[in-house]
Order: structure tokens, then C-alpha cells, then sequence
């Protein structure tokens, strides 16, 4: 379990998402997260400045995408939805 974790939203109309920053293990690990809240297509992508990414998607229900650690990386996270365009990218961790 998570000793500790924020959460940094990025969130456009239709989609919510963002990313969840935990703590354990002696380690920061970064997961993130999109809703759909009115059946578009929503995205979520994961980024790191190290190179490392995951993505999820979904229509409905919440999806995840892979947990990555955060070592001394800037981590962050852009939801888009799909069918108007409109991105919006989180606070960086």
C-alpha cells in the first residue's frame, strides 16, 4: 500500500483525468488516470523526461496506465479527449 500520494488533475470537457504521485517502497511512483464523463473517446498519456510513457484509454469507466517509477525524472500527464480535440496537460511532479 501507498504510504502517501497526491494527485495532479488535468481535465477537459468530457474527460477527467490526471496522474497520482505515491510514495513507497523508498521510492515515487507515478500512475495516470482518464474518465469519460459523457461517452467520448478520452486518452490519457504518461510522460517522463527520461523516456519513459504509458497511455490509456477508454469510453466509459476509469482506466489506468502502467505505474512507472519517478527516480529523478520529471513526470506529467496530457488527457485529450477524442472527439472535440481539446488536451489539457497536468502540473509536472
Amino acid at each position: 500500500m501507498a504510504s502517501a500520494s497526491t494527485a495532479y488533475t488535468a481535465d477537459v470537457p468530457g474527460c477527467a483525468g490526471g496522474m497520482v504521485v505515491s510514495f513507497y517502497s523508498g521510492h515515487d511512483h507515478v500512475q495516470g488516470y482518464v474518465t469519460s464523463t459523457m461517452g467520448d473517446y478520452c486518452r490519457v498519456e504518461l510522460r517522463q523526461s527520461n523516456g519513459g510513457h504509458s497511455g490509456a484509454s477508454t469510453r466509459g469507466a476509469t482506466q489506468w496506465t502502467a505505474e512507472l517509477l519517478d527516480a529523478g525524472s520529471t513526470s506529467y500527464v496530457v488527457v485529450c479527449n477524442g472527439n472535440t480535440g481539446r488536451c489539457a496537460t497536468s502540473a509536472s511532479y
